[in-house]
């Protein structure tokens, strides 16, 4: 027996588990089901893996971490992933040259200053979205596979889904669901539970809008990561000094600060983007020629500003599980922990 939230729950061992959401919450909770031999089916709404450790690539060959900017370990379990994500070239260190050099971060772009200097810096290998392939390479990912809601019922959890090739329908049934996303979205599909929609009305998230540009050639600028005090801008990086990226042209990602995008939130792209590039050029301290690309992207559950202080909600008897990095606050290793703490429930570890 074991509580979870408010709630003492307690469940079999499941044979086979359906996991809503291929971010590193998702898939590392995938892995150690899978691993200890549960049959596990992930549903990503995308097409890709990653959630918001993503990296946006272009027709021209051009590559933008656009969400997540690195990730940090501060647990034995992440860092032991993190090393063998180096190990295997899927991670590599980070040290950008800083403005304002002595600037103390949280991790990510958007969130507020921590209260130390941070550990080392890690990013994926080529990309931010590469850093958790290895954990989906052996899954079975059903990719374009939006889940609308969760039902358990007596003969176990069942899904509706909207699937881009067979349309509209019901899959399962399976001994337990996990859902790793956003504590919004989860609540549009589980929040009929009892008490979900209550507990999740909780956390609070803030959006961000990034922006990517590209200019031709190799432009030298005073830093290769800008954090201003003020304006709309809270982070500009040069994507191409991260190792690993091509130096062949000038790419730079920004994200506005989290209460300009909220009050932006609905503007239309091309006027945010005009609002950010203008003032880009006073965050780096130098002009910029007209880019040769520029594309915008909304993030509409960026951070976590109020989290809810426990690994994961249980529901439906523990065969119901919700959790991702909005659960004890706004870095990637939580949505990791959540994760192995979601696959350690069910397995009874």
């Amino acid at each position: 027996m074991e509580t979870i939230g408010h709630h003492p729950v307690s469940h079999p061992r499941p044979c086979s588990v359906a996991v809503i959401g291929a971010g590193p919450a998702g898939l590392v909770a995938a892995r150690r089901l899978e691993a200890a031999g549960v049959e596990v089916v992930v549903f990503e709404k995308s097409r890709g893996i990653g959630g918001r450790v993503a990296t946006r690539r272009t027709s021209d060959g051009l590559a933008f971490d656009h969400g997540a900017q690195y990730v940090t370990a501060r647990g034995a379990s992440f860092a032991r992933f993190l090393l063998d994500a180096q190990s295997a070239g899927l991670a590599i260190r980070w040290d950008p040259v800083v403005d304002p050099p002595r600037a103390r971060f949280a991790e990510g772009s958007t969130g507020g200053a921590s209260t130390a200097e941070p550990p080392g810096w890690f990013v994926g290998s080529p990309g931010m979205s590469s850093l958790f392939r290895s954990l989906a390479s052996p899954l079975t990912v059903r990719y374009e596979v939006t889940v609308t809601m969760v039902d358990p019922t007596d003969r176990g959890v069942w899904l509706v889904a909207d699937d881009s090739e067979r349309g509209r329908r019901r899959i399962g049934a399976f001994d337990a669901a996990v859902i790793a996303i956003p504590a919004p979205q989860a609540s549009a599909i589980a929040g009929h539970l009892p008490t979900v929609a209550e507990t999740l009305a909780s956390v609070v998230t803030t959006p961000c809008w990034a922006l990517m540009i590209a200019f031709e050639g190799s432009r030298n600028l005073p830093a290769e990561v800008f954090r201003p005090a003020d304006g709309p801008i809270a982070w500009v990086a040069r994507d191409a000094s991260k190792p690993g990226r091509s130096n062949d042209s000038t790419t730079l990602v920004v994200h506005a600060t989290p209460e300009w995008s909220r009050d932006h939130l609905d503007d239309a792209p091309d006027a945010v983007t005009a609002h950010l590039l203008t003032a880009l050029a006073s965050v780096v301290g130098t002009t910029l020629s007209a880019p040769t690309l520029v594309a915008a992207h909304r993030w509409r559950y960026a951070q976590t500003t109020v989290p809810l202080g426990a690994p994961f909600i249980a529901a439906a008897d523990g065969r119901v599980l919700i959790g991702g990095d909005w659960t004890t606050g706004a870095r990637v290793e939580a949505a990791w922990d959540s994760g192995e703490a979601m696959a350690n429930h069910l397995l009874g570890a």
